[in-house]
């Protein structure tokens, strides 16, 4: 039984949050038809709380739905990716310059940022099922970056847009093989903050959010390009 429906009276929130998660784990894949007859089955609910999440998905871009067609997720537009990763990078960058310039707390933050390396590592070795556990020490790493520089809500002022970036990277982790080279990347970064490089951390994190050329276009064998558009 899905743990949603122990609840004696399911609502179409619950129901758009469980889809939510899936749609951006990638669970269900861009491109995938939803089925609401199939939904009402799973959660055990009526055709009105399924489409009432279903209008939330459409809101947050990641649900088309067609007249006698059907709904499906949305593909990823990798112009939108590419707009968020300059975005995510230029306040990043800032945040990073202004974090060596002012030379405090140095040392606290890059022992943070390397617990959350470290945890990345261990994440890793576990083989098999690591990737949700290495994506959340990913955003820890990343925000423990803005929280130092006292831009904390940035995470939150982008939050919708960053449901579309979070959707893209979990597809992009999964079909490029790319997490090793992440955590160097990370790794780089963290070291040229402790020594105070200004120059080099910025083009490292340039490099680092530079990823949208690595797009997947074989998953096993398989062409993805048809996720994208």
């Amino acid at each position: 039984m899905n743990k949603l429906q122990e609840h004696s009276m399911i609502s179409s929130e619950e129901i758009y949050d469980d889809l939510l998660k899936k749609i951006v784990n990638c669970e269900y894949l861009p491109g995938d038809a939803i089925s609401e007859n199939e939904l009402c089955a799973v959660y055990g609910c009526t055709r009105h709380m399924v489409r009432g999440a279903f209008a939330k998905l459409r809101e947050k871009g990641l649900l088309e739905v067609y007249p006698q067609r059907g709904s499906f997720v949305s593909l990823i537009d990798l112009n939108k990716i590419a707009d968020i990763l300059f975005l995510r990078e230029a306040s990043e960058t800032a945040v990073v310059m202004q974090i060596i310039e002012a030379n405090d707390g140095i040392e606290e933050l890059t022992v943070l940022l390397q617990k959350m390396i470290n945890e990345q590592k261990r994440a890793y070795a576990k083989g098999n099922g690591y990737l949700q556990e290495y994506f959340y020490t990913d955003d820890l790493f990343h925000q423990v970056l803005l929280d130092k520089a006292g831009r904390g809500g940035i995470q939150t002022i982008l939050d919708d847009a960053y449901l579309h970036l979070r959707r893209w990277r979990n597809l992009e982790v999964r079909t490029t093989g790319r997490v090793p080279g992440l955590i160097e990347e990370h790794q780089a970064i963290c070291d040229a903050v402790k020594q105070r490089d200004t120059q080099k951390a910025v083009r490292l994190l340039h490099e680092h959010f530079d990823t949208v050329k690595y797009a997947a276009s074989v998953d096993e064998g398989r062409d993805t390009s048809y996720f994208y558009r």
